[in-house]
C-alpha cells in the first residue's frame, strides 16, 4: 500500500511540475511575440511619419497620384487626391497596419 501511494504521490508531482512548465514556456512564447508585434508596430509607425513627411515636401502635386514604397517587410502606399492624402502601411508577414489622412492645404505663391 505504501508503493501505490509513493506511486501516485510521484505521479501527482510530475503532473503538477509539467503542467507549470507547459504555462511558463506559453507565457514566454507570447511575450516574445508581443515584442515583435511591438517593434514591428514601431517600424511601421516610423515608415508612415516619414512619407507624411515626404508628402508634405511635395510641391507640385497631380490630382490622384499614388505613391508605392518598395520595401521587404512593409507595403507602403499613399493615394492622393486634390485635398487630402491617405496613407497605408502593412506588415507583409503580420496582421500590423497603420493608416494616416494628411490634410493637403496648397499655398499660393
Amino acid at each position: 500500500m505504501k508503493k501505490a501511494f509513493t506511486l501516485l504521490f510521484t505521479l501527482l508531482f510530475l503532473s503538477i511540475l509539467g503542467f507549470v512548465c507547459i504555462k511558463l514556456l506559453e507565457n514566454r512564447a507570447i511575450n516574445s511575440i508581443n515584442i515583435k508585434n511591438q517593434y514591428l508596430y514601431i517600424q511601421a509607425s516610423n515608415h508612415l511619419e516619414f512619407l507624411n513627411e515626404y508628402i508634405k515636401t511635395l510641391k507640385d502635386i497631380k490630382e490622384d497620384t499614388k505613391i508605392e514604397i518598395l520595401d521587404d517587410k512593409f507595403i507602403i502606399e499613399a493615394y492622393i487626391n486634390k485635398n487630402k492624402a491617405d496613407i497605408f502601411v502593412k506588415a507583409k508577414e503580420y496582421n500590423i497596419r497603420v493608416y494616416k489622412t494628411l490634410i493637403l492645404l496648397h499655398q499660393e505663391p
